[in-house]
């Protein structure tokens, strides 16, 4: 049964992709995302602690990385990134650090305090300016001329 819902587990979580992830690991080291010293210092040690553990993998992985960074070399050479593309494990291994050390503490912190916090009221000028930033960022996606005076 453990192997069926490990099996499950994995299946669920490649098949919802990456980008969550690695939007929660930035999240968790940003202090304009709400979060305190509390959760920024655990998930940056990890980020760090992981990217230190991933340096010998990157040695070890080198030819391997070498022949994908000249497949994206030979077939979009302005987006080829020898940098990015050998440091590949040691990125990984950054983003998982950080969720692994960070994770308890941020469940520790949104159960204990930013669950509780009110939500920020908007005053006039920063609704105006959201709407503004939202129309700006919709409308020219739809044929649509605002009837409202001009900016």
């Amino acid at each position: 049964m453990s192997r069926r819902f490990a099996g499950t587990a994995a299946l669920a979580l490649f098949a919802a992709g990456c980008g969550p992830l690695v939007q929660y690991s930035d999240e968790l080291v940003e202090p304009r995302t709400g979060r305190s010293e509390f959760v920024i210092w655990p998930a940056t040690a990890g980020g760090v602690i992981g990217f230190v553990v991933g340096i010998p993998i990157d040695v070890v992985a080198f030819p391997f990385t070498w022949g994908v960074y000249r497949l994206q070399k030979a077939g979009n050479p302005n987006d080829a990134d020898l940098v990015s593309t050998a440091l590949f494990p040691s990125f990984v291994l950054w983003r998982a650090g950080a969720i692994v050390l960070g994770t308890p503490f941020d469940a520790i912190e949104y159960g204990f305090y930013r669950a509780w916090l009110p939500p920020d009221a908007m005053n006039r000028d920063a609704r105006e300016a959201l709407e503004l930033e939202l129309d700006d960022s919709t409308l020219p996606l739809h044929p649509v001329v605002p009837i409202y005076g001009d900016r």
